[in-house]
């Protein structure tokens, strides 16, 4: 499967779980700051993006940088499930 056919099921499933508009736009606005803060800075994509860092750790990376720029707990799951 390509990586644009995740994607696209991931957004899709996403946006099916988001209840209103409003949010879907929350949610748009989060998954920009979180790819902004993943491409500004270096640790943070190494420690996601590495197979050397465990996918505990990696999910808890997530988790805590989704919490802390405030994603609702459906962004933040999202997160850790990528992070996977």
């Amino acid at each position: 499967m390509s990586t644009r056919t995740s994607a696209t099921r991931y957004a899709k499933a996403l946006l099916d779980v988001t209840p209103s508009d409003d949010d879907a736009a929350k949610v748009e606005r989060d998954l920009t700051v979180f790819a902004d803060l993943l491409q500004a800075n270096g640790e943070l994509r190494q420690a996601l993006l590495s197979p050397s860092v465990p996918a505990s750790a990696r999910r808890n990376i997530a988790a805590a940088v989704a919490e802390r720029i405030g994603m609702a707990p459906t962004g933040v799951r999202l997160m850790q499930l990528l992070a996977d």
